[in-house]
């Protein structure tokens, strides 16, 4: 019927000579492709894998509009990768309908085409989300060195709001590890890790959040050299896990490593560990193909679980050449799970946007709910705010009486002080939620998070494979930017800083992970704390004086020289000092306050004025009556522990 109207056409055009017939002939029966002017009219089938069934939609074409129903091939939704609808299904399924398509061909205007080839299998179901508002979240990677992943795996903690994050093969046990730590750690997240020892690969790293009550469990009975283990103690309300995360490096001839004393040390880790009554989740990377029905050493490493009554919960690939590797077990009896984990690419890129990371992670949401964050109370005064010309005027001091002791005419001088502050910039007090911040953090990258957030959401809903590389491509976008806004802003704070060089070193040493936090030995209250330091110098200062009275015997011509008379003028009193002084030295003072000056510096050095004459008198009548105030000998200790790595708690 096409050709007939063709050759119709053909003769009813004017025609001057041979060529010209025998090219319309040539073009009339020459079957045109898709794309070309000659079709532009004609509908043709171009078939589509597609994750969700539009056979009963009515859905018709017109001139190449919309969607045609007759052109997609159903693949129905499944959780296994194996259990996949393979090309020669898809092609039985083709020939059985084709029948239908060629019947509405005419109507529908299509014409039939090639069959699609497969080339491998597509896991059409994005794995679901394990974002659980109110239940702690537990996350699992291989990471395969944290060192060129770092601002990667932050951005992954902080976006999937993973409560508790274990990492195997970390790789950390270098000089470098204070600037990976500092990249890494997410704000109000602490971390537990295991340095690989003279060893080229290996390591686990634990983080968490610092609300969860989290604790490392040595075990050093055990004499383990086949795998990497940790355990931890981890309490949430009520409940009580031990979680263990292993790491087993595979066998090779330089690390003289055997799967035969492997499950030796493995069942003896296991009497120890399953025999506690409290939930057990044991994770990591155990490196056996234990979906291989034929490997003998999966095989054997599924039946010491079910000997020890314990259950393997992943069933898809954790890698992505396939296999599971990375597992999740916990008694059989255990309903620790609210939800089955799911294995997810987590999407890690680096600076220029390539993927690098070939192991999948593990998400599983537990059935214990989330600790409330914690809350840090803070004092401030809004100094920025203050009138400081109306702050000048109340700052009235009245020449004291010199016949008063030394101690009152201080507190003369701090309480109408202190008053006049509480006046204009009373004392203010918030509670703040310690979240997750980053100083860097941009409008333009929270646009690029919003962007990817939303490519996710649209792949889960459709399932397609178009839809899943958008969502990379937005994950790479997003990673490039990550790495491009920290070296902008870290570039202008250094530009910023010019020739200060305080302020340069200071900005290098966080930069570099040198800066320290403020810790603090345990306790429950502060006067507590105060009493422990108190009683710890105490007993330190006894210490010292009783190894002096041991030390009896001296030797007076080698401890000292003989005494030589002193020929000049004795110093019995002091020359008072004047205005003029005190005012040279508190000009040329630093900016620096303390929580215990009554006023900052900065503004008392405004107010010079008022202020001189009366510090002027109590430093006279200190030297007159030979004593210094009880409030100078104060002072705010803020102890400091030299190295992170020691017991805060051991003074």
């Amino acid at each position: 019927m096409a050709i007939s109207c063709r050759l119709k056409f053909v003769f009813s055009q004017p025609l001057n000579t041979v060529g010209q017939v025998i090219h319309l002939c040539k073009g009339a029966l020459r079957r045109t492709r898709r794309g070309t002017r000659a079709g532009i009219r004609v509908q043709r089938e171009i078939r589509v894998l597609t994750s969700k069934n539009y056979r009963h939609q009515s859905i018709t074409c017109y001139r190449q509009q919309g969607v045609n129903s007759n052109n997609l091939i159903w693949l129905p939704i499944v959780n296994n990768v194996d259990s996949m609808i393979t090309g020669s299904e898809i092609t039985h399924k083709e020939k059985n309908s084709n029948k239908q398509c060629r019947s509405k061909s005419h109507e529908g205007g299509t014409h039939s085409s090639r069959k699609p080839r497969i080339l491998r299998n597509i896991n059409v179901q994005p794995p679901s989300p394990a974002q659980h508002k109110h239940n702690i979240v537990l996350g699992v990677l291989n990471c395969r060195s944290v060192k060129n992943k770092t601002l990667s795996l932050n951005d992954y903690i902080v976006s999937n709001k993973l409560d508790i994050f274990a990492m195997t093969e970390t790789w950390l046990g270098s000089t470098i590890d204070d600037i990976v730590k500092q990249e890494l750690i997410p704000t109000s997240y602490d971390f537990l890790y295991l340095n690989r020892e003279n060893r080229r690969c290996g390591g686990i790293t634990i983080l968490f959040r610092k609300e969860i009550d989290i604790k490392h469990l040595p075990n050093k009975e055990l004499d383990i050299d086949q795998f990497e283990y940790m355990d931890f103690s981890v309490c949430l309300d009520k409940t009580c896990i031990r979680l263990s995360v292993i790491y087993r490096p595979p066998p090779s001839k330089t690390n003289d490593l055997r799967t035969s004393l492997f499950f030796d040390q493995w069942n003896s880790y296991f009497d120890q560990t399953v025999t506690i009554p409290h939930e057990t989740i044991i994770t990591g990377d155990f490196n056996f193909h234990i979906d291989d029905e034929n490997n003998p050493n999966a095989v054997q490493f599924l039946q010491t679980l079910e000997d020890h009554n314990l259950t393997q919960h992943i069933t898809t690939a954790t890698h992505n050449r396939g296999h599971i590797l990375d597992l999740l077990i916990t008694k059989s009896e255990s309903t620790i799970f609210k939800t089955k984990p799911s294995v997810q690419d987590p999407n890690l890129f680096d600076a220029h946007g390539n993927s690098f990371c070939d192991h999948y992670s593990i998400q599983a949401v537990l059935s214990c709910s989330k600790q409330k964050r914690i809350k840090k109370e803070i004092t401030f005064r809004k100094w920025k705010n203050v009138d400081l010309d109306e702050l000048s005027k109340d700052i009235n001091l009245e020449i004291p009486d010199t016949s008063l002791p030394v101690a009152q005419l201080v507190d003369h001088y701090n309480t109408p002080l202190r008053n006049t502050v509480e006046k204009h910039v009373p004392l203010c007090t918030k509670s703040v939620l310690l979240r997750p911040n980053t100083q860097w953090f941009s409008e333009e990258l929270g646009d690029a998070k919003r962007k990817r957030r939303r490519a996710e959401r649209v792949w889960r809903r459709t399932g397609l494979e178009v839809h899943r590389q958008i969502f990379r491509d937005m994950c790479s976008t997003t990673a490039r930017l990550v790495y491009k806004t920290k070296q902008d802003y870290f570039s202008q704070k250094i530009e910023e800083c010019g020739k200060d060089y305080k302020q340069l070193f200071k900005l290098s040493k966080t930069l570099m992970g040198k800066q320290q936090e403020s810790i603090l030995p345990s306790s429950t209250s502060n006067r507590e704390l105060s009493n422990a330091f108190s009683e710890f110098f105490i007993n330190k200062v006894a210490t010292i004086r009783d190894g002096l009275k041991e030390l009896t015997t001296f030797n007076m011509e080698r401890t000292m020289d003989k005494d030589i008379p002193f020929s000049g003028e004795p110093l019995l009193n002091f020359r008072p000092t004047r205005n003029d002084e005190v005012r040279t030295i508190l000009g040329k003072a630093p900016t620096k306050s303390c929580e215990l000056d009554p006023l900052p510096t900065s503004i008392l050095k405004m107010n010079l004025d008022a202020i001189v004459p009366f510090i002027t008198n109590i430093i006279n009548i200190s030297f007159d009556q030979s004593e210094v105030p009880s409030l100078f000998k104060e002072a705010l200790v803020r102890p400091l522990l030299k190295k992170s790595g020691l017991d805060k708690d051991c003074l």
